[in-house]
């Protein structure tokens, strides 16, 4: 599970464009045999917003952002994208299969260009499991 935390870590940010939040992953492609590219590309796009509502403060499942004149209460506050929308987001990127594999050899995650998604196996196992020489 540390590999995977890792991965979200190094390869997946959370960024903001014309009034969306966008969930961004580091992609890997190569440039001939021996030479990666990487390239930052928009896997989702959240519509963000900054809506007065109504809620429980005693509700820790809801996010709140502080009004900027003060504290606030028990049925007033401003709420803004759902922290848990942005997991969700964060989630599909990775169990979706475009961005990131699965090792069924190691039971690693990788980036799509790091593994033969067909196979679901990554270029460290290939060399054993699929008889392919770098």
């Amino acid at each position: 599970m540390s590999e995977l935390n890792d991965l979200k870590k190094r390869d997946i940010r959370v960024g903001y464009d014309r009034g969306n939040l966008v969930v961004e992953v580091l992609t890997l492609g190569w440039r001939g045999p021996h030479t990666p590219v990487e390239k930052w590309v928009v896997a989702e796009t959240i519509p963000c917003c900054m809506t007065p509502i109504t809620f429980d403060i005693d509700n820790p499942r809801i996010p709140v952002i502080v009004p900027p004149n003060g504290e606030p209460t028990q049925e007033e506050g401003i709420i803004g994208t759902s922290v848990f929308a942005v997991e969700e987001a964060i989630e599909r990127v990775l169990n979706g299969g475009k961005y990131f594999g699965h090792c069924k050899h190691c039971n690693d995650y990788f980036q799509a260009g790091y593994m033969f998604m067909e196979e679901r196996c990554c270029h460290g196992c290939a060399h054993v499991h699929l008889g392919i020489v770098f």
